[in-house]
């Protein structure tokens, strides 16, 4: 984590997601090999030991497919390449669940990454603007449950209730420790969409997306990466096809806490069913 914080900070930050980018699996595993280990302070008596991925080709692995939610909807063009990725491990001889869910809410899970998200986010923010917050959060109705309330409230949690939604997390860790006890890994989308133009035309929060032609919140798509991300769960981007637009999706393989190299096995064998990276029209 050193080297990541902003402003020379040495307190590792909560929801970070730090992880080296690459075009193979094997350089992603030279990066983790090359980085990943204590830092100074527990140098003196701590080691990280991962085990090995278990990981022998697609024949018996048990894989949780989970391709759309109510609560953030996925283009058909996303779920199309990943369901071709899951029918592939299929054919070689894995075992593929799509009903499969760990065992709470996944509209508790984004109420609890979204608290957790805002509230890491806040301690990075200018004083001035802080202090603005709180006014504001100050003069909300009780009742005032809206997108907007609900993320002042979130910048501004006293400990207490900071305490309660890291609770919730960790309830939800050993939800997800008894659903890995069932699955080797979880297939999921990285985001609800393929790629889409920058924009910096609107104020964040009212950035829109076009899921299967509806209009959506932009960031109703942080689900599928909160949802993992918040209970420290390892995830494995590997790519997955392009659409019909030439737009390159990633499929994201999700394992159990400290499972990065059975992610990486798993990643490795998508890649050499479905390809890998190539690059998209345009930047070869």
């Amino acid at each position: 984590m050193r080297g990541h914080a902003l402003t020379g900070g040495l307190t590792p930050s909560d929801i970070s997601v730090v992880g080296p980018l690459a075009r193979s699996i094997d350089d992603l595993e030279l990066a983790l090999d090359l980085t990943a280990g204590s830092d100074r302070l527990a140098d003196p008596g701590w080691r990280l030991d991962l085990a090995p991925s278990g990981v022998d080709g697609a024949e018996g692995l048990r894989v949780a497919l989970w391709l759309d939610d109510p609560i953030a909807p996925v283009d058909k063009s996303v779920q199309k390449i990943l369901r071709h990725a899951a029918d592939a491990l299929a054919d070689a001889g894995a075992i593929i669940d799509a009903d499969a869910r760990p065992a709470f809410s996944p509209q508790d899970c984004m109420n609890t990454y979204m608290t957790l998200l805002h509230a890491a986010m806040a301690a990075r923010m200018p004083e001035a603007a802080y202090r603005e917050n709180i006014l504001r959060v100050e003069g909300l109705s009780p009742d005032d449950d809206s997108d907007g309330a609900q993320v002042l409230r979130a910048q501004t949690i006293r400990h207490r209730d900071w305490a309660a939604a890291n609770e919730a997390r960790t309830r939800m860790r050993y939800a997800w420790a008894d659903f890995f006890d069932a699955y080797d890994v979880l297939l999921c989308p990285v985001a609800s969409v393929p790629a889409f133009p920058h924009d910096e035309s609107e104020a964040m929060g009212s950035r829109t997306l076009t899921v299967n032609g509806q209009t959506v919140p932009y960031f109703q798509q942080l689900f599928w990466a909160g949802m993992t991300g918040v209970s420290y769960l390892p995830g494995t981007v590997v790519p997955g096809g392009l659409t019909s637009q030439n737009l390159p999706v990633g499929i994201q393989v999700v394992g159990p806490e400290l499972g990065d190299r059975r992610t990486l096995g798993v990643a490795r064998v998508i890649e050499a069913l479905t390809g890998g990276f190539r690059s998209p029209h345009g930047f070869d």
